[in-house]
């Protein structure tokens, strides 16, 4: 998906996904700044000798998980984007529930932040909230986590002959393997 539907004030977008399909769901949680974002891509080097060769060794970094750090902020202010008056809460207070939300939820969720294109399969590891009274906003840190999801099938077992011979008329499902 690229970001030319959206525009820059779209930017800090979490798009809730379907944990069977992948779809997104609504509502759609946004905050009203994105401050900061930092994607460190680490891995580890192999401590075992490797082989020497023309192709050269294929597992001497494995790779961690894709992680995302991303700051954000909510203000209570009016804006464009946010013209509603809430008086029984906050507009900070209601997306931070609302986020909160989303992390108990444990789901996969999809990431709209400046400098990448759609962050697909991500889950919320880690949320830290910011009160400022003073300004009336919210500063939130969240680090994401990037999960490989994996499609299961369940594959039959035919009966062979000694089943059969043994009377048992069941046919067992045995195993549970990833299909591509």
């Amino acid at each position: 998906m690229s970001l030319r539907p959206f525009a820059p004030h779209h930017y800090g977008v979490i798009l809730r996904q379907d944990p069977t399909t992948g779809a997104f769901l609504s509502p759609v949680w946004a905050a009203d700044e994105v401050m900061e974002v930092t994607m460190p891509i680490s891995g580890q080097v192999a401590q075992h000798p490797v082989q020497r060769g023309g192709l050269g060794p294929s597992d001497v970094r494995i790779r961690n998980p894709e992680v995302l750090n991303v700051q954000l902020r909510v203000v209570n202010a009016l804006s464009l984007q946010h013209p509603r008056i809430d008086w029984v809460e906050s507009r900070a207070e209601r997306a931070v529930a609302e986020l909160r939300e989303i992390v108990d939820a444990g789901e996969p969720v999809s990431v709209l932040v400046r400098g990448f294109d759609l962050l697909r399969d991500y889950v919320i590891e880690n949320a830290q909230i910011a009160w400022a009274r003073e300004q009336a906003e919210a500063q939130i840190s969240l680090t994401l986590t990037r999960v490989r999801q994996v499609t299961l099938a369940l594959v039959p077992v035919e009966q062979d002959a000694d089943l059969l011979a043994q009377g048992s008329q069941l046919q067992a499902t045995i195993g549970v393997f990833p299909s591509a």
